[in-house]
């Protein structure tokens, strides 16, 4: 017999940005495991993620679960996630499951996360009012900062292809200031990463001269991903 459970869950990590099921990952997707999708529309001021994954069922050995979960597309750092797990499947009726919900709700408008930029990140979610359609969002605060550090960078860039190393510094450094005031999440842990390497590059001048191309492709990096985290925002 099919046993459902719906609940509503809390969750430490970002909702934006990495799924929230450990399951739902590339490798599991390519085999028709996973799902991972979202939906943003600007003009009615909707931003949403759906994902799912279909794994063992430890209550019911040999049988499968599909795993739902659903919610705000936010980067608050807590909110809420709606859930519900479909056990005591085949696997064969696990993977269609998961394969005509994936389809309704692509046909409805939403993007598949694997299949987009970043792959297999959610873009950050769009600003709500208190108490509106989804929730509450904390993109407020956190795109501004973004576009802010998009510009530092640019100017780094610029700074870089002119060999001016001060201002290059300069903008490295309050990039840097800048990602550290940013809440945990996995996309400030992404541009920390790739802002680590320039910053060690700008310690001294030859240094630089020797790893410009090196600094000059990181950048473009960072700034094309940072770019694309924000594109749908309306903040």
């Amino acid at each position: 017999m099919l046993s459902a459970r719906i609940l509503v869950a809390r969750f430490l990590d970002k909702v934006a940005h990495r799924p929230t099921l450990g399951d739902v990952t590339l490798a599991r997707y390519r085999q028709g495991e996973a799902a991972m999708m979202y939906f943003i529309d600007a003009s009615r001021n909707h931003s949403k993620f759906y994902e799912m994954a279909v794994v063992p069922d430890d209550v019911h050995p040999g049988m499968f679960m599909l795993k739902k979960r659903w919610g705000a597309l936010t980067d608050s750092g807590t909110g809420r996630v709606d859930a519900k797990d479909e056990g005591s499947l085949t696997y064969e009726a696990a993977i269609r499951g998961l394969a005509a919900h994936a389809k309704a709700k692509l046909s409805k408008g939403y993007q598949d996360a694997f299949k987009t930029r970043p792959v297999g990140q959610y873009p950050v979610g769009l600003q709500r009012d208190v108490g509106f359609g989804w929730g509450t969002q904390g993109a407020t605060v956190c795109v501004p900062q973004l576009r802010q550090l998009q510009q530092d960078i640019d100017a780094a860039l610029v700074a870089g292809d002119l060999g001016d190393l001060d201002v290059l510094q300069i903008r490295l450094e309050e990039a840097e200031r800048i990602v550290n005031s940013l809440e945990r999440s996995s996309m400030a842990a992404e541009i920390a990463k790739h802002l680590r390497g320039p910053l060690r590059s700008v310690s001294t001048a030859d240094r630089f001269f020797t790893e410009k191309n090196d600094v000059t492709r990181q950048l473009k990096t960072l700034s094309n991903y940072i770019r694309r985290q924000v594109a749908e925002c309306n903040v």
